[in-house]
């Protein structure tokens, strides 16, 4: 039996009684600004219904508290926060709690609250939180020693995954580093047009009527579906031609690598090396960095902004040695698998992350007892 089954089993073996916000918190209030109040450089945190702080030149609290957005896309997400701080006035501040630690209520806010306030908003109406919903929130509260070693065990979790982050942002950043000393134009002494050096192929695979099946299919998804045939057998640069962004906006944000046999949707094009002077993996890698500045000007249209592939075969492209193509393929691969969300660490954190709630849900699970005047 692990230290906290035996603790529970000690001081609460018949479950813990569950209390209300307002009965757990002296203070539940709002912010009293606009979001318009926020500065570029502000010296205290401005906490609005946005999951992260803005900055203001003023404070109006100077507490540990959790804060919580009322509404908008993010309503129901937690901070916390412990010094002087300003709020906007649809974010909930609480604070001066009574009988629970507030780390611990932070973990089962984080963990609840958002459920409970999509089942008591009004159907139909954009999710929101009013001081009544928030005060009658319930909380299972066991004794402090039992609180104090959930959330030792669950901080060391979240420690992890702050950790993990603070990683997968320095390999990005060295990644954008080490992409630009490669693949920059003023490396290459040789150009000439894509047409002269691939072949160009759309699409044949209508994305929303596909059959899946046992064959990649390449769509403009972050992650490949399947098909039951396949189109290619080969290694091409995939490259949508209908904007990410739409509603007359060009904007171009995935470019794939695909080898073997493979799908492609109708919306995209696929760009195959004809001989051995260029390989689709570096290709790929050059346009991908360089896109908004060689693709996306290309990009024409009204409501529907599209690429041609007539345009695409006029793209100046470097052609370096193949032993140089492949050199910068490898350091750049490197990076590619640790920042791939398939195996690398996006993946790990979100492993981290379900760990972290498998045992939160675990942890928090009491049964409710009631509680005698």
């Amino acid at each position: 039996m692990s230290k906290i089954e035996e603790i529970i089993k000690e001081k609460c073996p018949d479950g813990v009684p569950y209390i209300s916000l307002i009965d757990l918190c002296g203070t539940i209030t709002t912010g009293r600004l606009n979001a318009n109040a926020m500065v570029e450089n502000g010296e205290y945190p401005f906490y609005t219904c946005d999951a992260t702080p803005f900055r203001i030149d003023t404070y109006a609290f100077d507490e540990e508290a959790i804060l919580i957005s009322g509404n908008g896309s993010q309503v129901g997400h937690i901070n916390y926060y412990k010094g002087k701080f300003n709020a906007y006035q649809r974010t909930y501040v609480l604070y001066d709690f009574k009988e629970v630690e507030v780390k611990y209520l932070l973990h089962y806010l984080s963990g609840y609250l958002r459920d409970y306030i999509m089942i008591h908003s009004k159907k139909g109406s954009v999710p929101y939180i009013t001081l009544p919903m928030l005060q009658n929130f319930k909380v299972p509260v066991p004794p402090t020693e039992v609180q104090g070693e959930i959330v030792n065990i669950l901080d060391t979790f979240e420690e992890h995954i702050e950790c993990l982050k603070k990683e997968l942002v320095l390999r990005e950043k060295s990644y954008e580093t080490i992409m630009h000393s490669l693949l920059r134009k003023s490396n290459f002494k040789k150009f000439d047009n894509l047409e002269n050096y691939c072949n160009f192929e759309k699409g044949k695979t209508p994305i929303q009527k596909n059959t899946p099946g046992s064959y990649p299919l390449v769509a403009t998804t972050e992650h490949l579906q399947t098909s039951d045939n396949y189109q290619f057998d080969c290694e091409a640069v995939c490259l949508p031609l209908i904007s990410a962004r739409g509603h007359g906006v060009a904007s171009i944000t995935r470019i794939y690598y695909q080898s073997g046999k493979f799908a492609l949707g109708n919306i995209l094009c696929a760009i195959i090396p004809k001989d051995n002077q260029i390989k689709a993996e570096f290709l790929r890698n050059y346009l991908f960095y360089h896109k908004d500045t060689l693709l996306v000007p290309l990009m024409r249209g009204g409501a529907n902004v599209s690429l041609t592939v007539d345009s695409l075969k006029k793209v100046q492209i470097p052609i370096p040695s193949i032993e140089e193509q492949q050199s910068i393929i490898e350091k750049l691969r490197v990076f590619q698998e640790i920042l791939s969300k398939e195996k690398g660490l996006p993946a790990e954190i979100e492993k981290r992350q379900q760990q972290y709630e498998y045992y939160r849900d675990k942890l928090l699970s009491f049964k409710e007892v009631e509680v005698y005047e």
